[in-house]
């Protein structure tokens, strides 16, 4: 009903783009952050993207779990647990302020606060490793961390630099809705469901457009209708049925990978059929995961051989997929004791895009196996406190690895957490290797060795590696993204002849 709504509202409004302003790029989103312009907020589209235009992070996302240069431009490991870094000179912040060592200081102090270790970046764990941070002079910072980190330069990443004074002067609250940053872009005006802002004249990197305008169009199909009408250059996040109707307008449809494996996590805590091993192995047999990303991904991704994904560091490029084979599923069952199958329940958020379609074409494949799988709708805020407190009305829950360091997944899913929904005891001792690993190479290598043994041990089932869709005006040039990050600063957009 959705596609054909927005079909027929695009078809109808074929004009060909020509209203918008050439220095001007508008971008239309299902949601703003709940934090407004909070650069420790989220850190992932859609919610992450006036952070995205309003300020610069320390380190820049390569992806295969590489970082580049950002406000610091070199670093070395001078010890295990002891990082200096070299800061960018000569970057001013919007207002004027100049960026210097203090700017990272006060940034890493606000993470060790209580309201800071509550914010998203705080998440990433970033301020629990954190032992001290200094300046050694303007342009210096020493960060010594309470364990040996040989990939601290791509766990700050995340971290995105706000002016230290604006931030002290007007407090948390105040500085969120008039934001600063040294991005490309600054903000003129920041309204409820709409941004207004322009090129900032100091940024590094510096925009192609002279404004940037987000406005909030929660429907799917209103932000098409909106991309077709030439109201909006760019439209965040659609789906995969929608690539139809945004070409048939004309338009550029855009796959953006996701840095996240999704998955259907088992409860194997709990007494059940799941905490047999070949169980697990044979529901990922069972499940055809190739034919629903072809039916309903479009064919965007692949299906996950692990559970991380190729952004990540610790990959192994040496696991492959689990096939479709039924009767390889069938076996494993007989062998366990489940030759005429079993009942289990998962938990799945039907707001999140496509799951109940995903799931539906789940319960059928395990079916054909002799496994019938029952579908509850639960938001995921009810899923995340039964993680948080043990208390498992199902024994499974749809759910996903977000993130760029694959060993970060084990915080939950494993024994380390304090109340696992699996543990497997044979696998902690990878696991630990691999985080007090020195150095790089040892890192990677005991984190691929784990995410093996977790392939062949599987806590659930592997499905895909993510993917968003966007649509992109014609006159837009140079949309791109790594690593779920867009290049705001090279977008162009340029006014398009029409015919007399």
């Amino acid at each position: 009903m959705h596609v054909e709504r927005a079909f027929g509202a695009a078809l109808m409004a074929l004009v060909a783009f020509n209203s918008a302003a050439a220095d001007t790029l508008r971008v239309a989103t299902p949601l703003m952050p709940i934090t407004a312009g909070n650069p420790y907020g989220p850190v992932s589209l859609p919610q992450a993207l006036p952070a995205q235009m309003i300020y610069d992070p320390l380190t820049v996302l390569k992806g295969a779990g590489e970082v580049g240069p950002g406000l610091a431009v070199s670093w070395a490991q001078e010890g295990p647990a002891t990082w200096v870094f070299q800061l960018a000179r000569d970057v001013v912040f919007s207002n004027g302020e100049p960026f210097d060592a203090t700017a990272v200081v006060d940034a890493f102090a606000y993470l060790a606060t209580p309201e800071g270790k509550r914010d998203s970046s705080a998440n990433m764990d970033v301020s629990q490793e954190i032992d001290s941070v200094r300046a050694r002079d303007s342009y210096t910072v020493e960060i010594k961390t309470k364990a040996a980190n040989p990939i601290l330069p791509l766990h700050l990443s995340f971290l995105r630099i706000p002016a230290p004074r604006q931030w002290r002067t007007a407090g948390r609250d105040s500085f969120i809705r008039n934001p600063v940053g040294t991005g490309p872009f600054k903000v003129d005006q920041w309204q409820d469901g709409r941004i207004n802002l322009s090129a900032n004249s100091t940024a590094c990197r510096k925009a192609q457009a002279l404004k940037a305008d987000i406005r909030v169009i929660a429907e799917p199909a209103s932000r098409l209708q909106a991309l077709a009408s030439g109201a909006v250059d760019v439209a965040i996040s659609l789906s995969a049925q929608d690539k139809t109707i945004v070409e048939a307008m004309g338009a550029v449809f855009v796959s953006r990978p996701a840095p996240k494996i999704e998955f259907m996590a088992f409860v194997t805590v709990k007494d059940s059929p799941l905490h047999d091993v070949r169980v697990r192995q044979a529901l990922n047999y069972a499940v055809n995961k190739q034919a629903m990303i072809a039916a309903l991904i479009d064919g965007a991704t692949q299906p996950a051989s692990q559970f991380s994904h190729d952004g990540a560091f610790g990959f192994n490029p040496d696991l492959s997929a689990y096939p479709y084979d039924p009767a390889r599923a069938r076996a494993l069952l007989k062998d366990a004791g489940y030759a005429k199958g079993f009942e289990f329940t998962v938990l799945i958020d039907p707001a999140t895009s496509g799951y109940a379609e995903f799931y539906q074409q789940i319960a059928q494949d395990l079916s054909a196996v002799g496994v019938r799988m029952n579908v509850r709708a639960t938001p995921t805020t009810r899923i995340a406190e039964s993680v948080q407190s043990a208390q498992w009305p199902a024994e499974a829950f749809g759910w996903t690895f977000t993130g760029f360091d694959s060993l970060r997944g084990y915080l939950f899913r494993s024994c380390k957490w304090h109340h696992p929904y699996h543990c497997d005891t044979a696998m902690m001792p990878l696991i630990n290797k691999a985080a007090a690993a020195a150095t790089v190479r040892e890192r990677q290598a005991a984190t691929r060795a784990a995410l093996a043994y977790e392939r062949d041990n599987p806590p659930g089932v592997l499905l895909w590696r993510g993917v968003n869709f966007d649509a992109v005006s014609p006159q837009v040039k140079g949309y791109s993204a790594v690593e779920d990050v867009v290049a705001w600063e090279k977008i162009k957009v340029e006014q398009i002849e029409t015919n007399p």
